[in-house]
This record gives structure tokens, sequence and C-alpha cells, in this order.
């Protein structure tokens, strides 16, 4: 008798949770981030037709096959992207893990209960300029370049739409329609920008930078104090430059000389050996004085920049 009254007592709250979860697109959303399916296995094939309803998905989403892999352990990784009438959602990608046809887990990240429009009312060429002038602004409101000396910026003729969660790569749940914008600048480092501009307002809803800065450890004959540790930058498996990354916003030592056009001094291997010319003798040792000042001023009085 008491094993009834247990059942009828976890059945009707497993009900109301269930029922929370779908109407409530922040809880869907995280429960569908890691689903375990081992005590109740499911057919690949039906996953998503079997479950639309609890991943929050409706008959305009689409989960598109992008690729299988196998893992050590035996399992086959499917991944797909969900897509909303035909136009990806930003960052929305879903892993079934499989073994003999049966998913026994799934996880990745699901937008659910999309209800937007996928007709834009800008056209792409306008978003580009928006994207370009957005970009220009931040510049001169930030002082990185002055309004009379600003770089030219480029806008690659690739673009698409794309739904992306207003808060992305947070979430909030409020979808947008954006034309993904890529702009560049032939400045050193370079500048090449993802803008995400809103396909109906024009607002800027967020940007992400292209451009991967490595930061290595090498070792650099300076003219003045011997051989010292240095952190560069390496642009390639060749090219290095005396440009560290990893102190507030960057330690860069330029060429007077050639700025602005060749700024920068490289080398090809992370052993950075002293040259003929004096002008490159000392340009390491300036990198290394400008790296131990900075560590000097952020240790002694917390300063991390020049205000």
């Amino acid at each position: 008798m008491k094993y009834i009254a247990f059942l009828i007592f976890v059945f009707p709250s497993f009900l109301f949770s269930q029922s929370f979860i779908d109407e409530n697109p922040l809880a869907t959303f995280k429960a569908n981030q890691l689903i375990d399916f081992h005590d109740n296995p499911v057919s690949q094939k039906v996953f998503f037709k079997q479950f639309e309803k609890q991943l929050g998905l409706n008959d305009a989403d689409e989960m598109k096959f992008l690729k299988t892999w196998e893992s050590k352990s035996g399992f086959l990784r499917h991944k797909y992207e969900q897509t909303f009438n035909g136009i990806p959602i930003l960052g929305a990608t879903y892993t079934l893990h499989a073994k003999d046809g049966q998913v026994l887990k799934s996880s990745g990240k699901l937008y659910p209960y999309i209800d937007i429009s996928t007709s834009p009312t800008l056209s792409f060429d306008q978003a580009k300029l928006l994207a370009k002038e957005s970009l220009v602004n931040q510049w001169i409101n930030d002082g990185k370049f002055m309004a009379t000396k600003l770089p030219e910026t480029m806008a690659s003729s690739n673009h698409r739409l794309v739904v992306m969660d207003e808060l992305f790569p947070k979430f909030s749940g409020n979808y947008i329609l954006c034309y993904e914008v890529e702009v560049a600048a032939n400045t050193f480092p370079p500048i090449k920008e993802k803008m995400y501009i809103d396909a109906h307002s024009g607002r800027l809803i967020n940007q992400f930078t292209d451009i991967i800065l490595h930061n290595v450890e090498g070792e650099a004959e300076t003219y003045y104090y011997g051989k010292q540790n240095i952190s560069m930058d390496s642009v390639s498996p060749n090219e290095f430059l005396l440009h560290d990354h990893s102190r507030g916003d960057g330690v860069f030592t330029y060429n007077a000389e050639t700025f602005p056009d060749t700024v920068y001094y490289s080398s090809e291997t992370k052993q950075w050996e002293a040259k003929d010319n004096y002008q490159e003798l000392v340009a390491a040792d300036a990198h290394y004085c400008s790296i131990s000042f900075y560590d000097l001023m952020n240790d002694k009085f917390g300063w991390s920049g020049l205000d």
C-alpha cells in the first residue's frame, strides 16, 4: 500500500516539472544542454521528432546534419545545426551520442520557442554601411584612432542572415534576425570583426573579433641587458613580432622610421638575435624594458596602463 501511495505522489510532481520547463524558455534551454537516455534509449532516426515539444522546437525549426565521428569509447557522435525557416541560429549545435543506432545521451545548445519574422527590412548593403559606421564610431569614442586619421574599413561581400539571442552568448529568449557582416581594417595588429546588425532596425546587436592573437615566450639578445626572456606574438610558424598581448591592452614595439607602413619588427624564430643595424639591435631592449616597466607599475602600484 505504501508503494502505491509513493507512486501517486511522485507522478504529478514530474508532470508539473515538465510543464514548467515547457513554458519557460530559460529552463528548457538549460535542460536541453545535457540529457541522459541510458535508462531509456531512443532511436536516432526519430529523436528530434519524438522530443520536438520537450526540446522547444516547432515546425519552422530544422535540425541540419553536419557530421559524424566515432569516439574512443565506441560512441558515434552525430552533430546537427539548428535552423529556423532555413536560417542558421547562431551558436545552436546539438550532438546525439549513440551506439547501435540508439541515442544514450544528447548535449549542446538549442534555442527554444523561436517565433520571429525572417524577412529582413534592410538590405545587406544597408547593413554593411551600418556595420562600418558602428566600428568607426567605436574607434573614435574609445580613442583608438583620431577622427582625422581613421584607417580604411572594408566589408566582405560574404554575408549571411542569422537568428541570434539578443544577449548571445548568454541567453535571454529574445531572438533577433541579424545580418552577419565581416568588417576589416589594414592596421597592425589587424582588425577583423564580425558585426551582427539587426535586419529590421539596423541596431548593432553584438560583435566578435575574428583575429586570434597568439602570445609565445622567447629569448632576445638585447644590446644593453644581454639575453632576456620576452613575450612576443606568433603570427605564423616562422614569423614573430615584438608585440605582447598578455599585459593590459598590449605592449607593442614599433619602427618609427617606417611608420605608418611596415611598423613592426619581426624575426623568423623565437630566439631574437642581435642584428647589424643598431636600431634593430635596441628594438629588443625597448620591448624588454617596456614589459619590465609594465610589470613594475602593475606589481607595485596596481597600474595596468596609462590613464
